[in-house]
């Protein structure tokens, strides 16, 4: 790619000897169409400097997870944070399937709860209660934070917002 960059260069400065590259017949057709359009060589090198970057794929949520903490915020009515607090590893991790949740415990995988639900973008909504909602704050191919927020808050009450963190 350097000596793309240093053949445009070299091509547009008009002291260059063009028939060292080109001949005489071509270098006469270059400064006569081409040279008159030096944007357009710019163009070109960008377009061959600028590979594009590959795509990456989308982390993966379904899979085992595996409970870090919970951390729990409390909020007054006005939604000022009062206090927050972490309850460290439960000693479960979550697996999750294409329709459901599954909760079971490390240390000999007995069942601590199986739920169904759907995703609508960012929320995962249970189909047996779907009031009971919860949002993916953050995903990576290492990390998962499920934001459980209460669906509706009456005016003038408090409320909590718990972050449930999982690593692979």
């Amino acid at each position: 790619m350097k000596f793309a960059a240093y053949l445009v260069l070299m091509l547009s400065d008009t002291r260059f000897p063009r028939q060292f590259l080109c001949g005489a017949t071509s270098s006469a057709f270059f400064r006569r169409h081409a040279m008159r359009t030096p944007g357009l060589f710019g163009l070109l090198l960008l377009t061959a400097a600028c590979g594009k970057e590959p795509v990456k794929p989308a982390p993966d949520l379904l899979g085992r997870w595996n409970s870090q903490q919970i951390t729990g915020t409390h909020y007054d009515p006005s939604g000022r944070v009062l206090s927050q607090g972490a309850v460290p590893d439960q000693g479960f991790y979550l697996f999750l399937t294409s329709d459901s949740l599954h909760f079971r415990r490390s240390r000999d995988n007995a069942p601590h709860g199986s739920y169904a639900y759907r995703r609508q973008g960012d929320e995962l909504v249970y189909r047996l209660h779907p009031t009971l909602r919860c949002t993916i704050a953050e995903l990576t191919d290492r990390t998962l934070v499920l934001r459980y927020a209460p669906s509706s808050v009456s005016p003038g009450s408090y409320y909590q917002v718990d972050d449930h963190h999982y690593a692979r």
